[in-house]
């Protein structure tokens, strides 16, 4: 009973390793045609690849998984059908664990993008506002983001539960920190410019001709964060 065992595990093998290397290609080539490297890049994902030492592209990444997810679930069968099952439970483990893998995957992506859009966003805003070292709260916007995902994907794959647990102590901690810090040195800039702004008010009426840096015309108005001068080139 066992050469039949074996001439189907053959088989099974063979099948799996076609199929798993068409349905590989297929994902690929799909990502690629949804433009899916160029997401990657935006979120600095093809970097990371590249400084894991993998040549391939984010597309590849993924579909080299979906590859070897056929493979396993037909070297299970195929183990099955030769009647082992100590191996067939180890393959059935790492079956299971795939999808958080690639949900923990998804997490670190979303993540990487949404520090990179909301880095842009405070820096924007911040510098719209006038209020100073708006880099420095970007910085700490995103790379909170991404600490965040980091985190969460650790948690989904269930790595070191203890360590995970104090890594979300230490990183609610390090927010508060950073966002104080951040506060701290951009409130000093803007609470000098409310000064000035005052100082200026007292000393200063609108419609003299001012100097400010480069800049020389008639002062319109005068306010606590902003002031206006109208130049000859308006």
């Amino acid at each position: 009973a066992f050469l039949p065992n074996l001439l189907a595990a053959i088989v099974l093998i063979i099948v799996g390793w076609l199929l798993g290397k068409l349905l590989g290609a297929i994902v690929t080539k799909v990502l690629r045609a949804v433009r899916f490297n160029e997401v990657a890049d935006r979120a600095e994902i093809d970097t990371f690849i590249e400084k894991a030492g993998v040549k391939s592209g984010p597309s590849a990444v993924v579909g080299g998984i979906v590859r070897w997810a056929v493979y396993l679930v037909f070297f299970l069968a195929a183990f099955t059908a030769l009647g082992l099952p100590q191996v067939s439970t180890l393959i059935n483990s790492l079956i299971a664990y795939l999808p958080k893998v690639v949900l923990a995957v998804i997490v670190l992506l979303v993540g990487a993008l949404a520090g990179k859009v909301m880095a842009g966003i405070v820096r924007g805003t911040l510098g719209s506002m006038g209020m100073g070292n708006p880099d420095l709260f970007a910085n700490v916007a995103r790379f909170a983001i991404i600490a965040f995902a980091v985190i969460a994907a650790l948690d989904i794959l269930e790595i070191a539960p203890t360590v995970v647990g104090a890594l979300w102590i230490a990183f609610l901690a390090l927010i508060v920190g950073s966002v104080a810090l951040a506060f701290g040195l951009g409130g000093r800039e803007a609470a000098s410019h409310l000064l000035l702004g005052r100082m200026l008010r007292a000393e200063v009426e609108p419609g003299v001709e001012v100097t400010a840096g480069d800049y020389r015309g008639k002062l319109v108005t005068i306010g606590s964060l902003f002031t206006t001068i109208e130049t000859q080139e308006g």
